[in-house]
């Protein structure tokens, strides 16, 4: 009867120091932050999602852009790297913008997921940035 009983203490105190190493990996800073800050970026743009197009400026860069609904091509991209309007030449944007209206049309809310995705993405490159930073002053 004992050896049965030791036999299921096993396993379930295998399954109990697995979940409490796991535990306590989630609660290390590395993994910690970078979920933390998922998830405010996501509550933070998330909500975009569900926006329209703007008339502050989506209808001169994307919407009514006929170099931007051609989509990603090798001429689209060269024209990206050109001087538009007074001061504006940011190319990557541009790219991003073709490649959106090639993926996703006139629908806003792939746009806007490009652009929480991107944000996202900027949000974890800066915190590893500062992270290692932080590592090498205090080393």
């Amino acid at each position: 009867m004992s050896r049965s009983h030791s036999s299921a203490a096993g396993p379930s105190s295998s399954l109990e120091q697995s979940l409490a190493e796991m535990l306590r990996k989630l609660r290390s800073p590395q993994i910690l932050w970078p979920i933390l800050l998922t998830v405010l970026t996501l509550a933070l743009y998330g909500r975009t999602l569900s926006y329209q197009f703007i008339n502050f400026d989506d209808d001169a860069h994307v919407y009514e852009n006929p170099d931007v609904q051609s989509g990603l091509s090798l001429k689209g991209f060269f024209w990206a790297f050109e001087i538009h309007g007074p001061s504006q030449w940011h190319p990557l944007a541009w790219i991003s913008h073709q490649l959106d209206w090639q993926l996703y049309g006139a629908d806003p809310a792939g746009h806007h997921a490009t652009n929480v995705l991107l944000h996202w993405v900027g949000v974890l490159l800066l915190f590893r940035a500062i992270n290692q930073l932080f590592r090498s002053l205090s080393a």
